[in-house]
């Protein structure tokens, strides 16, 4: 994971494949940090109009961030709530299609507990975010605009780019990456379980893959209409990988993962070569967990792109081909080869890019962004848990920390990454990361 805080060992220590832990000053106070005032929200029929009617001045640096993940709450935050030493204003919109965060690091636990695992945006955001709900559908070099799907324009001096990623997996499957995955992954799900030997299979032995497969044979089955109060016959779940399930994790890390899944009666497969699609029984739920997609917005002229679809940034997160286009988080394609898309990444990314534009905005130079971490922390079910402690380039040292203790560092890490966002609304600067190797 990626930050530190100034409390006990347990708060430093990260948590899923998309948890980051933080550093620096925090509230005195565990709670909450809370937001005195909402953000204002920009109604979708005033924001071309309200951008040309208001007047700008030349100091004034207007600043657009695409996508509310993360990356992208984080970024916000401390561009919003700085104040530069000339007190020069820095005009901060956040475009995103909903007016909700999903906190992904739950999405298995919703998909049997209920909820969306969503906050409305309002509860993170510092109050000066003008919080744009459209798509943005392009980025315009040329016009200096953000254009959404309804035709309105947003006018910048810099734009953050950090729209994450999304599962996509083949025919036949379905992903899990998304609030939008829930309904039909439900549905799905208790489509199977009217069966007497309800099948689901897996496909994905990385972090993702092994919580969502741990939380479907430990949670309950919902007894049917017609068989109220008769016991029922667990899961059947299948975890499969093309290569080793848990290969991600260290050695040790790895044994206790695959020993407390077939605990739980989860059948692990290794080095697949079957078809993804191809159930292991007929009316087998097909459940993608083999890895996200970058999820960008058309750039034009198009500047440069990795062969994985993510953007090139430089160390300060800013294109090669154009310094007032930064990207942030799983769509960025960072030069140091050690950082994983996470949210272990994605929380230290987006305070790192605006940082970046705080530093030109004040006339001084951008520091490289150097992204730590100290473990890969993940549930198996909701009783348990595993943190394979790391050093700052993610190798595993061979310390793990499981059972029920792992799962209590679990929780206190999935509580705290919008607490960290509440705090850099509430300050900005107040989240510092570990740094990362050299």
């Amino acid at each position: 994971m990626s930050m530190r805080t100034n409390d006990d060992r347990l708060h430093r220590l990260p948590a899923t494949d998309h948890d980051t832990p933080a550093t620096g000053p925090r509230p005195r106070s565990t709670q909450r940090v809370q937001v005195p005032h909402p953000p204002r929200a920009i109604p979708p029929q005033a924001a071309t109009t309200a951008s040309a009617r208001t007047p700008r001045a030349a100091e004034t640096l207007r600043v657009v961030v695409i996508g509310a993940g993360y990356a992208g709450v984080m970024a916000a935050n401390r561009l919003a709530g700085h104040r530069t030493r000339s007190a020069a204003p820095i005009r901060v919109a956040l475009v995103n299609p909903v007016d909700v965060f999903t906190e992904r690091i739950r999405l298995h636990e919703a998909l049997t507990a209920g909820g969306d695992a969503s906050i409305p945006l309002h509860e993170l955001l510092n109050e000066h975010v003008e919080l744009v709900v459209g798509r943005a559908t392009l980025v315009d070099r040329d016009a200096a605009v953000v254009r959404l799907d309804d035709d309105r324009t947003l006018p910048f001096d810099r734009v953050v780019i950090a729209t994450g990623s999304s599962a996509a997996g083949p025919a036949g499957t379905l992903p899990l990456s998304t609030r939008e995955h829930l309904a039909p992954l439900r549905q799905a799900l208790e489509a199977t379980d009217t069966s007497d030997t309800p099948s689901i299979r897996v496909i994905g032995g990385g972090l993702t893959g092994i919580e969502v497969a741990a939380e479907l044979a430990s949670a309950p089955r919902k007894p049917s209409s017609a068989r109220l109060g008769v016991p029922r016959a667990g899961r059947s779940v299948e975890l499969i990988d093309t290569r080793i399930v848990g290969g991600t994790l260290g050695a040790r890390a790895r044994q206790h993962a695959r020993a407390r899944l077939t605990r739980l009666g989860v059948h692990l497969v290794d080095r697949a070569t079957s078809t993804p699609g191809a159930g292991p029984a007929p009316g087998a739920l097909m459940i993608w967990a083999g890895g996200f997609r970058p999820v960008t917005v058309p750039i034009e002229p198009p500047v440069a792109m990795a062969g994985d679809g993510r953007i090139v940034v430089d160390a300060a997160l800013r294109s090669p081909d154009d310094p007032r286009i930064l990207a942030a988080g799983d769509c960025a394609s960072s030069p140091a080869s050690h950082v994983r898309a996470s949210c272990a990444a994605a929380l230290p990314l987006g305070a790192g890019a605006a940082s970046t534009v705080i530093a030109e905005q004040e006339g001084g130079v951008a520091r490289d962004v150097r992204v730590g971490f100290l473990g890969r922390c993940l549930s198996l079910g909701r009783e348990y848990g595993l943190l394979d402690v790391a050093r700052a380039d993610d190798r595993s040292i061979g310390l793990i920390v499981g059972g029920r203790t792992g799962r209590l560092v679990k929780d206190q890490i999935m509580n705290r990454t919008t607490f960290w966002l509440r705090g850099e609304a509430a300050r900005s600067g107040w989240y510092r990361g570990t740094p990362g190797p050299a």
